[in-house]
């Protein structure tokens, strides 16, 4: 199996986790503080991920995401992008917990297709990356498709629910952080379990602080 099928099929897979996630953050009790909730998904991300990252540290035993900056990222630079990309993910999960509370989890999950339409927007705009002409059309399919659902098939705008517009969101910050990661792991010999243990401890703390004072 080539490293292009596994990935689609991970992709897949990870689609088929996401999926459960909004009908997850509808269940919780009406009390429930989304932004504390918010927290608590973050945290337990953070306990499972962790075990997998050091397992792997001791057996291949590599340092950590900071001391791995080469070429164009200096470690300053790595530093800084690190906490970018932890502090969107936090916010992300955040607007995740209120969207779905306002939209529901099948309409967000509409609002959520959109991530494509954004990644391929900022790898144009800052990676200079042309697409071919089969990406643009599918892409844009999905985005005639999300405007027709969002709509409820009127095409007018202004139909669209707030709660839709901020569910929208979630994928504009999901497709900043991932562009920026993949940059990352593209200048650095930096493995997926240290990036997913680095930016989810970032999100939880972001998250912990704005649960304190919020």
């Amino acid at each position: 199996m080539n490293s292009h099928t596994k990935g689609i099929q991970l992709s897949l897979l990870c689609l088929l986790i996401l999926g459960f996630l909004p009908i997850i953050a509808t269940v919780r009790t009406n009390d429930g503080n989304a932004l504390a909730f918010a927290f608590w998904l973050s945290f337990w991300q953070l306990a499972f991920a962790a075990p997998v990252y050091l397992v792997q540290r001791k057996q291949a035993q590599f340092s950590d995401v900071l001391h791995k900056s080469t070429g164009t990222f200096s470690r300053i630079h790595t530093s800084a992008l690190v906490l970018l990309t932890g502090v969107l993910f936090g916010a992300a999960t955040f607007v995740y917990v209120l969207a779905v509370d306002l939209t529901g989890p099948v309409t967000f999950a509409v609002a959520v297709q959109a991530y494509p339409l954004f990644a391929l927007i900022w790898e144009a705009l800052f990676l200079r990356r042309r697409k071919s002409t089969a990406e643009m059309t599918f892409t844009l399919v999905i985005a005639a498709s999300m405007v027709y659902l969002g709509t409820q098939g009127t095409w007018h705008l202004s139909t669209i629910s707030s709660g839709f517009w901020l569910a929208l969101v979630v994928p504009l910050l999901w497709s900043i952080a991932h562009v920026i990661i993949k940059e990352m792991m593209n200048a650095a010999a930096i493995t997926p379990s240290e990036v997913i243990v680095t930016r989810v401890l970032i999100a939880a703390l972001f998250l912990g602080f704005a649960c304190l004072f919020m």
